[in-house]
């Protein structure tokens, strides 16, 4: 565990990245001030249960898929260190793309993290 992963094709990858960006959401008021969020949309639970298998082989145990969430960051925006809630026991972040060249890392246990398009990392989430 805490190890990163390639969960999805770097092309579709790139495919969720630019729905996410065309699609009309909400925005967080609370962790990350002004970020794009979407919660439980539609293509991102099927991709969660697309990709459930290989997260319970990586993980070793069965899991119950509980909600998928996504959110944008643009320059400036910092999630800062939390905890997620009880829904979240095992927690997977998965990069679908960006519009730099930085790899902005994921910090899980106070380590840093840097993942590629269509990596993702899988850790305990509360």
């Amino acid at each position: 565990m805490n190890t990163v992963e390639r969960f999805i094709d770097e092309d579709f990858a790139n495919f969720l990245f630019n729905y996410t960006l065309q699609k009309e959401t909400g925005t967080d008021e609370t962790q990350v001030v002004g970020s794009k969020v979407s919660y439980d949309d539609p293509l991102m639970t099927l991709l969660l249960l697309q990709m459930k298998p290989k997260v319970e082989q990586l993980y070793g145990k069965r899991l119950h898929e509980t909600y998928a969430f996504y959110r944008l960051y643009t320059n400036g925006m910092d999630l800062k260190k939390h905890t997620d809630r009880e829904a979240c026991e095992v927690s997977v972040t998965l990069m679908l793309g960006c519009n730099f060249d930085w790899q902005w890392p994921i910090f899980v246990d106070g380590k840093p993290y840097g993942m590629g398009q269509g990596e993702g990392i899988i850790y305990k989430g509360c």
